[in-house]
């Protein structure tokens, strides 16, 4: 199929299921496009190689499903200015091994790279400044990603999706933004390979199995603003030794946190702001830890 540069929409469901077109789907000419529907390609499970949109410079919004199933598409090219990437939009496209997000992204939807597991290298979200929302299952099962997960820059983001980044086994750093508010429940399940993630100031919930099962975790902070950790959410973190408190709430409040009890109670080293310090917390006290010293603001106990 040839497409006219004239084209400004491709409505809903226009090649839905056209499983036998083949090749390449150019669209860098058509300069006018602002609108790919729901389901526009939809199971074109034919389609190959490349996804040309660079040039697309008036696309606004991806439909959802707009490209569910195209298993055939290895790279997609997407355009400055494009604003939203629909739910399923790329959903189990899974011979894609590079896509370039534009820093105009406001919206990643729920799944819409689900089972994208050929997807390698390394996902730079950090020029996408205006990112304020990463859906429900966006990069589940891209167990081909790898390095750093860098969303420092995103600074509009407030919650990171249910199952977001579930099986990213591959990723081994996250970068998280000031603003970020809550981290949903299983967003980051399975992540075997992450060994280090900052959590920003401003972070209020960690939900159900957040980083459940990520093997490789060492140390985390736990920082001032934080007054909720759900349960699971570090289960299964087996060489998590090191726990850094700079909350109060979590500090006073780590008997009815269960979490963050087990936390505490797995820790061979647990550092807390000094100004926080009580005697005779429940899971930090003198039978376990026998060294006690300070550093900095610190005080550090460890297990001997």
């Amino acid at each position: 199929i040839t497409l006219p540069e004239s084209l400004t929409r491709i409505e809903d469901g226009a090649f839905s299921g056209c499983s036998s077109l083949t090749g390449e789907l150019n669209l860098g000419e058509c300069t006018s496009l602002t609108i790919i529907g729901a389901s526009a390609f939809y199971n074109c499970s034919s389609l190959t190689g490349e996804l040309n949109l660079g040039e697309c410079t008036s696309l606004k919004s991806i439909g959802s499903s707009a490209f569910y199933h195209c298993r055939g598409l290895t790279s997609i090219a997407l355009p400055e200015g494009l604003t939203s990437i629909g739910a399923n939009a790329f959903y189990y496209c899974d011979s894609l091994t590079s896509i370039t997000l534009p820093e105009s992204l406001t919206r990643i939807g729920n799944g819409a790279f689900w089972g994208c597991s050929s997807l390698t290298g390394e996902l730079n979200l950090g020029e996408c400044t205006s990112l304020m929302s990463i859906g429900m299952d966006a990069f589940n099962g891209c167990s081909g990603l790898t390095g750093e997960l860098n969303l420092g820059e995103c600074t509009s983001l407030t919650s990171i999706g249910h199952y977001a980044f579930e099986y990213c086994s591959g990723l081994t750093s996250i970068t998280l933004p000031e603003g970020l508010t809550s981290i949903e429940d299983s967003a980051f399940y399975d992540c075997s390979g992450l060994t280090s993630i900052t959590l920003p100031e401003g972070l209020t919930s960690i939900g159900e199995s957040a980083f459940r099962d990520c093997e490789s975790l060492t140390s985390i902070t736990l920082p001032s603003s934080l007054t909720s950790i759900g349960s699971d959410a570090f289960r299964n973190c087996s060489r998590l030794r090191e726990v850094i408190i700079d909350s109060e709430f979590i500090y006073t409040n780590a008997t009815s946190q269960f979490e963050c009890g087990r936390l505490l109670n797995n820790a061979t080293t647990i550092k807390v702001l000094t100004s926080l310090v009580k005697e005779n917390h429940k899971y930090i006290n003198s039978t376990k830890f026998s060294s006690v010293t300070i550093d900095g603001d610190y005080t550090v106990y460890r297990e001997q």
